[in-house]
């Protein structure tokens, strides 16, 4: 039973508490002396029988409950229907209730009162009681039948006790439940059947004895029994389907007769034919040294056995591999333009049917201005896609140089100057601006039509010290949108630090796969200044973090509001390598009370211990 199933049973439940509940004071609504004997006598009837189902279904519920995922158990366990604790509620309003209905019984002012003595019907046992009132079916769904032979007698008995032993059903009511719940093959039989009471004992009596042939119920069994399939590899589901099909076998045929408590050799022999190779090997240890013939009662102690162990290995085993596969979310890298369409679709500059590269606006322009265009649609330097560079799948490259930009794009200075074109003079070299462009994307520097404008991240300048005393400087970006903290391989060299074997898979926006980690270190982090904060990190090793940020050089004479601050990173305007990144846990414990605003557009500073 899933837990969506379980809920919707502990719904029914609290339908069930009500009705209970609010049995006798629906009664005694209204004027108690017009209410008949057997009235009260039906009353007290249904609410024993609502009782019976109640238990009938909190036992499944706590059944059902034992087969969850250790997180789904929890989660139900916290429901109202088991805080509340509702099942000892229920039950002491159905004994009050009954008793309140007794008493009335028993009083002179009910009309219709029998002479004798009414036996008292308030119990919380499960022995059946029957009772004389009008069906309010369906309660419990009809089962179905389709004609297969193997479910014949559960058919059988379950319509016999839900209709057929009904004290109320008619004739014509019984022919008509009967024919609605066939199905299949087994609908055929009474197809021409007319709905009148003198047809329902004919019909029933034909279909019993067609699909009541022991012979053919007898081969079907052991039919079954023999083509049971083999499990190949070890699995809990398998092994509880089997044991499942095994007792539906052995039921089956006990229930017609058979003799099958004598044949425990020929049943074991066959039915150990289906387990796996592990199992097999179990099932020898389970014997140890005997060498008597198992007998079928040790073989089914054995498959319940096996499988409880098998459930309980996945369940550990489930648990363990969703933690490791999971990965850990590393810090945000940026906002994209949304993906018009592919490059290959269709141009992403006037969205016209021909590529990007053969576009009119892009080809009639200078390099200066074609990197314009790119950076203000936010174009794949590369191959002119709607994507990042750095998640370009373009295995293509420049034709001229190689290196990892488009043709149109080439900067050659030679060319440049015998043109004579002035927007052509480089003020840096085609890789410093590749370099450049493809870190405003990473690093979220936004462009406004102009490539100065950019977002500037928390950076801070620290003092890093090893457990064995060595000390270095380094640049750190503060994230707290990453769960861990990231450090280069390059510094855990420069500080000789032992690391740890690990190797997490972190995951990135869009929830992409990035990267996976090369161990584990743990070192100390101080400010750059006189301080006596000190912390200890734990962060995982990567070859490198990010390209330097920011990306340009920032103009910070206007910047009045942060003048005579104690700044984390006293160079915070000028590009520069990062060699840690601190995650949202280390981010939780520098942060102070305090932030200073200046006017729109221009940094904010956010107090920490850092400075």
């Amino acid at each position: 039973m899933r837990l969506s199933h379980i809920e919707a049973r502990i719904e029914q439940q609290i339908e069930l508490t009500k009705l209970i509940s609010d049995t006798y004071d629906d009664l005694i609504e209204h004027d108690i002396t017009h209410t008949s004997y057997h009235e009260i006598l039906l009353r007290l009837n249904v609410l024993r029988e609502d009782w019976q189902k109640f238990a009938t279904i909190h036992d499944a519920i706590n059944i059902a409950i034992t087969k969850l995922k250790l997180e789904e158990e929890n989660q139900i366990r916290e429901h109202i229907y088991f805080s509340d604790n509702l099942f000892t509620t229920t039950r002491k309003n159905y004994i009050t209730n009954c008793g309140r209905l007794q008493s009335l019984l028993e009083s002179d002012q009910i009309i219709g009162k029998e002479s004798t003595p009414s036996q008292s019907l308030c119990t919380t046992s499960s022995n059946p009681i029957v009772v004389s009132y009008q069906a309010r079916l369906p309660r419990i769904d009809i089962p179905k039948f389709n004609g297969t032979p193997s479910d014949w007698f559960s058919f059988k008995d379950l319509f016999q006790s839900l209709v057929l032993n009904h004290p109320t059903l008619t004739a014509v009511e019984k022919l008509q439940y009967l024919k609605t719940s066939l199905v299949g093959s087994a609908a055929r039989h009474l197809k021409n059947v007319s709905i009148s009471g003198d047809n329902f004992e004919k019909a029933w009596q034909n279909l019993t004895s067609f699909y009541e042939n022991k012979r053919l119920l007898v081969n079907a069994a052991l039919h079954a029994f023999l083509n049971l399939k083999k499990i190949i590899k070890e699995s809990a589901r398998e092994l509880e389907q089997l044991y499942t099909n095994i007792l539906q076998v052995y039921s089956s045929l006990e229930l017609l007769g058979r003799p099958v408590s004598a044949c425990d050799d020929f049943l074991v022999f066959i039915a150990t034919q289906k387990l796996d190779n592990e199992s097999i090997k179990a099932w020898e240890q389970y014997l140890e040294n005997t060498t008597d013939p198992p007998t079928w009662t040790q073989f089914m102690g054995f498959l319940i056995t096996r499988l409880r162990t098998l459930q309980a290995f996945e369940k550990s085993k489930i648990g363990k591999s969703d933690s490791h596969s999971q990965g850990l979310k590393t810090h945000f890298q940026g906002k994209q333009k949304e993906n018009k369409s592919d490059n290959t679709l269709g141009c992403n500059i006037c969205t016209g049917k021909h590529q990007t590269a053969m576009c009119n606006e892009f080809t009639s322009k200078s390099r200066t201005q074609k990197l314009s265009l790119i950076a203000r649609y936010r174009l794949c330097y590369n191959c002119l896609g709607s994507h990042r560079i750095a998640n370009c799948p373009s295995t293509r490259r420049c034709r001229k140089c190689g290196k990892k930009h488009h043709t149109s794009i080439h900067n050659d200075p030679s060319q440049a100057t015998a043109s004579g074109d002035k927007d052509e003079k480089p003020t840096k070299s085609s890789d410093s601006t590749e370099r450049t462009t493809e870190a405003r994307v990473l690093h979220s520097n936004i462009c406004h039509g102009s490539l100065q404008a950019q977002t500037l991240l928390a950076t801070a300048q620290i003092r890093i010290i090893s457990l064995d005393g060595h000390t270095t400087k380094a640049r750190v970006l503060l994230d707290q949108g990453s769960e861990v903290s990231l450090v280069t391989e390059r510094l855990v060299q420069r500080l000789k630090i032992s690391r740890q074997r690990s190797s997490v898979p972190l995951v990135g926006i869009g929830a992409q796969s990035s990267n996976k980690t090369k161990g584990l270190v743990h070192f100390r982090i101080k400010p750059h200044f006189d301080s006596n904060f000190e912390t200890t990190i734990s962060a995982h090793i990567l070859p490198s973090l990010t390209s330097s940020i920011p990306t340009m050089e920032s103009h910070q004479d206007s910047w009045t509001h942060l003048k005579g601050l104690q700044l984390a990173d006293p160079h915070f305007s000028s590009p520069g390598p990062i060699d840690l990144l601190l995650g949202a846990e280390v981010y939780a414990q520098i942060l102070n009370e305090g932030i200073i605003r200046g006017q729109a557009n221009t940094p904010i500073a956010q107090s920490t211990t850092l400075g």
